[in-house]
């Protein structure tokens, strides 16, 4: 837990890395940027990146590459928050585990695509020594077998072996894998959470997971009724049931409802959600973003009213990966030609 005599010096440390944050006009530079190297030249001169960047030559930059950069100085930060804790780090425990879900989705992925050659291209070398199982390994893989033989160690290979295909000609059920890990992530924040904190802290921390697995299943409904057109029953088995979850009945409620519209109308009577409400009915790109853009007002507001360490921490945390991911968004706007509007549209800023 963050010790007592720590907590002045770790709300300003944590507030003085926000206030390092990129600013509306940076991510305004950034789109209006025409090639990656452009991109990767803005965050070296102009940013608190320029850390990591100072040797990148940004003429020679490649999008994996400087995605992967970017993602690295998250990593570094929660090394550095680390000497601010004892026991379990909840804060680097969580990191690890995201990033293991990462990379095990974006392998399934790319089995599913028979494209699985392109994971070495993206495999992020810096995380290699974090991870519970091997990375490199993983880019030498060429069916679902082998990905579950690098996980048989770890925590991963009984919670999506159950998906195995009945055969090698059939795609991996990428949805179910995705609920069955976050399902196993959420026990283990509510765990960790449960150890380490009391009170207040405790129950901000708990809420802040709650909410986000709350924002995630809804999102899931929206989609697999809108692009999919998926009955509740191929839905329900896709949602994350997190022990504590106050929405269940909502889930429900939207699952019942006839048309986008009715879930719409449910989820906008819902008082705890209704000012987070994602109209998947108008804008497909805008309803993307308005994900993380619900779990930016939640966090940022957390953030600059608790005195709460770990929860400023968790909530710093959070807004930092949203801000990676309007980086990585940015990046993959120029990459295919979209004009500074549509990328914006792609953004939580």
């Amino acid at each position: 837990m963050i010790r007592t005599y720590s907590d002045n010096a770790v709300l300003a440390k944590v507030r003085a890395l926000y206030g390092k944050r990129l600013t509306e006009n940076d991510y305004t530079q950034l789109m209006g940027k025409k090639t990656v190297g452009e991109v990767a030249a803005y965050l070296k001169k102009e940013t608190y990146y320029s850390e990591l960047l100072q040797e990148v030559k940004e003429d020679l930059i490649h999008r994996e590459q400087l995605e992967n950069f970017v993602h690295r100085r998250t990593l570094n930060t929660y090394v550095r928050l680390m000497k601010y804790s004892s026991g379990e780090s909840l804060f680097l425990t969580l990191y690890v585990m995201e990033n293991e879900i990462d990379q095990i989705l974006m392998a399934i992925r790319l089995l599913n695509s028979g494209s699985i050659d392109r994971y070495i291209i993206t495999l992020p070398v810096y995380l290699a020594r974090l991870m519970s199982f091997d990375l490199f390994a993983v880019a030498k893989i060429r069916t679902f077998d082998d990905l579950l033989a690098i996980l048989e160690h770890s925590e991963y290979y009984h919670i999506i072996g159950k998906f195995r295909p009945a055969s090698s000609a059939k795609l991996i059920d990428i949805t179910l894998c995705e609920t069955a890990m976050l399902e196993y992530y959420y026990r283990r924040a509510l765990e960790i959470s449960a150890a380490q904190y009391k009170g207040d802290t405790r129950e901000d921390l708990e809420s802040l997971f709650h909410f986000r697995a709350s924002i995630h299943n809804i999102s899931v409904i929206f989609r697999m009724r809108r692009y999919l057109n998926s009955k509740a029953d191929m839905i329900r088995p896709r949602i994350v049931s997190v022990e504590g979850d106050r929405s269940s009945r909502l889930y429900e409620q939207m699952l019942e409802a006839p048309t986008l519209h009715d879930m719409q109308v449910v989820l906008e009577s819902h008082r705890r959600l209704r000012r987070h409400s994602l109209n998947w009915e108008q804008d497909s790109l805008g309803a993307v973003s308005r994900v993380y853009a619900a779990r930016r007002d939640v966090n940022r507001k957390l953030f600059r009213f608790s005195s709460k360490p770990a929860v400023v921490v968790i909530c710093y945390m959070a807004l930092l990966d949203i801000e990676v991911n309007n980086i990585t968004n940015i990046i993959e706007g120029i990459r295919y030609g979209l004009p500074p509007a549509e990328i914006r549209s792609l953004l939580a800023i």
